[in-house]
């Protein structure tokens, strides 16, 4: 009616999954799908995987950032046809547009290729009277039946010439849940101008349908245009026959796990009742031991056969953990009390001749299982599943024909005998559709009539498309010429302090490396870069160091690593002050020139701390300084420096 804008309506409170859908989605490809993980918590699959390319069922209409996209809908007997054809190695047929109920018609422009032309229905009843039984696709009732208010009488709508410039008179509605019917009254003037002009025009009854801007994301991610229907039929079949040999192969070692369980079971049995195998007064662990011994199955070796498939959900992590084990050289873990349940756990029922028969017989069926499977082909297991949706779609037609003629009935009986006649009519009309339905039902035979081509599904044609986008994040490459590890090139001192600054895993690398001669760097004029630059001459001027004292190394890295196993900056002066004192020449700060913005002929004056901690009043003037110059001998200048 609205178009899904009265979604909150009571009608739509009770929601149920249809019967149709486990026949598009399989039971069988629950076990194959790639389910995501959610915070260790198993959720939906990536993607599911249905039998038929439900976006060409449902269609798919929106925008999105940068890209809009518009898929109608298609007939799924029409997509069903095609992907039995294409089993059969037959080549596939253009799809038209279907809408489910629509009673209109959907023609191919002519005059624009991927363009369809949607009419509704519209006939003349009367010289006045006009019945519009269905709208265009889109189009709503409401939004509709809107339109046709602007278009009666209103107070103050006159023409210049003083006539009426209303397209009707007056209309009335008799719509149902599923069908629309407005009959339209109008002037014979205006009935013969609509008349001319054509009623679909007039009443516009006719909008358009594209498939020029079929945008959809593909099995990788990308984004992908295509361009027809037959394209993402194509592309969807090369998918749907790869989840089809996956399916394969999970059910035969499903299978296969149970004839293996059914035949220790019943070998277990026979050893038991025949004497061979003793059960009773015995060590739990001799018992494995000897059932290890007997060739009998773990149930850990069972399932392994599910994770060979490589599709159950811990067949990674067992596969990684059995490397594991290989690698580490430990002999094979012995059987847990777990591992033979399957068999100890049975009951003293199952000792009985009868039992032992049932498991004979559940076995052979089981092996004639396993045998029909592995002879199925591919294409045979897809035609069966079509084959069974086609079935459930005719129970639903068959379901919803049933209640239209019960409705139709109550209709007819809350009208008069001679209206019930005159109701009787439009179920004379599905005769022509019912006839078409019998055509394709005979072209359907005809088709199942030929044989499948194994191997058919493979043999499709590349599909055109444009795709965009990276899709799946890409595997990572090991670089073709690797850059060498930071650290590893030798530090430029020279460059400027700012640039030169290294992160703490830089400077731990650069401690492993052996230091090389490099160059004093030129000092910042700050306190920092002074004092780098006084220990730097103190380094270079000694004239003839002792073999057993090494040099003072001064680099970045290894002042930053000696100073790290210092206390604080006491410790550091009294570590100079000794490395200092090795050489034959005393230590002078001046005899590299005065500090910048000092003139040469100035004394630094040096304050002791412990005077500043006095009061201002007594510190005033009684502060111990010492001046140092050039005849200041060693010890009085290093017990100074101690101090400051």
């Amino acid at each position: 009616m609205q178009g899904g804008k009265d979604h909150a309506a009571s009608r739509y409170i009770y929601t149920r999954l249809a019967n149709v859908t486990r026949l598009i989605f399989h039971a069988d490809d629950d076990k194959v799908l790639q389910y995501l993980d959610d915070e260790g918590q198993s959720i939906e699959p990536k993607w599911y995987c249905p039998i038929l390319p439900t976006v060409l069922v449902n269609g798919a209409d929106g925008i999105g950032t940068g890209w809009s996209t518009s898929v109608p809908n298609y007939n799924p007997r029409d997509i069903i046809r095609n992907l039995r054809k294409m089993l059969r190695g037959e080549a596939m047929e253009n799809m038209v547009p279907w809408y489910r109920g629509f009673r209109g018609s959907i023609l191919v422009n002519e005059k624009e290729p991927g363009r369809y032309d949607v009419v509704g229905c519209i006939e003349k009843k009367n010289e006045t009277t006009l019945v519009i039984s269905e709208l265009p696709v889109k189009t709503w009732t409401q939004s509709y039946k809107e339109w046709l208010e602007e278009q009666m009488p209103q107070e103050g709508k006159k023409s210049e010439e003083g006539g009426a410039t209303s397209l009707i008179q007056d209309f009335r509605e008799f719509h149902t849940e599923n069908t629309v019917h407005f009959e339209v009254t109008l002037t014979p003037e205006k009935m013969k101008e609509c008349e001319a002009a054509g009623f679909e025009k007039s009443f516009k009854m006719k909008s358009s349908v594209c498939t020029t801007n079929m945008v959809l994301f593909d099995a990788e991610g990308k984004i992908a245009k295509y361009n027809s229907a037959l394209d993402i039929l194509q592309e969807f079949c090369k998918l749907r026959r790869s989840v089809y040999v996956t399916r394969k192969a999970y059910l035969v070692s499903k299978l296969t796990r149970e004839k293996e369980i059914l035949s220790n079971k019943a070998r277990f049995i026979l050893m038991v009742v025949k004497g061979e195998l003793e059960l009773r007064k015995r060590k739990k662990a001799d018992l494995l031991k000897d059932l290890q011994k007997h060739g009998f199955k773990m149930m850990s070796e069972l399932d392994a056969i599910l994770e060979d498939s490589g599709k159950t959900a811990n067949s990674a992590e067992a596969a990684s953990a059995a490397k594991a084990k290989e690698d580490s050289g430990e002999p094979e873990a012995e059987a847990e009390k777990t591992d033979y349940d399957y068999l100890l756990g049975m009951n003293l029922w199952s000792l009985t001749f009868e039992k032992v028969e049932e498991l004979k017989q559940q076995f052979e069926v089981k092996k004639q299982e396993l045998e029909v499977l592995q002879k199925t082909t591919i294409e045979m297991m897809w035609d069966r599943d079509l084959e069974a949706l086609l079935k459930g779609l005719d129970e639903i037609d068959a379901l919803e024909e049933e209640e239209a003629e019960q409705t139709a009935s109550f209709i007819d009986g809350r009208r008069k005998k001679d209206a019930s006649r005159a109701a009787s009519k439009p179920v004379a009309k599905k005769a022509a559709p019912k006839a078409a339905t019998d055509e394709s039902g005979k072209a359907d035979k005809a088709l199942l009539k030929r044989p499948l081509q194994e191997g058919g599904s493979v043999d499709l044609v590349d599909v055109a498309k444009t795709t965009w986008g990276a899709g799946a994040p890409p595997a990572r490459k090991n670089p073709e010429a690797p850059a060498p590890p930071r650290g590893s090139e030798p530090v430029d001192l020279t460059a400027p302090a700012p640039k030169a600054r290294r992160t703490a895993a830089a400077r731990g690398a650069l401690q492993e490396l052996p230091q090389t001669p490099a160059p004093a760097p030129a000092p910042p004029e700050d306190a920092a870069g002074l004092l780098s630059r006084l220990l730097n001459r103190t380094a270079t001027s000694i004239d003839t160091p002792k073999p057993a004292v090494p040099a003072l190394d001064l680099t970045r890295s290894s002042l930053s690593s000696n100073f790290s196993t210092l206390g604080g900056s006491e410790d550091l002066f009294s570590y100079l002050g000794s490395s200092s004192s090795s050489s034959n020449k005393p230590f002078n700060a001046l005899d590299f020139g005065a500090p910048p913005g000092i003139a040469a002929t100035d004394s630094v004056v040096i304050e002791d701390d412990a005077a500043e901690s006095k009061p201002k009043a007594k510190a005033k003037g009684r502060a111990k300084a010492a001046v140092v110059d050039d005849d200041d001998d060693g010890e009085g200048r290093a017990s100074k420096r101690r101090k400051a």
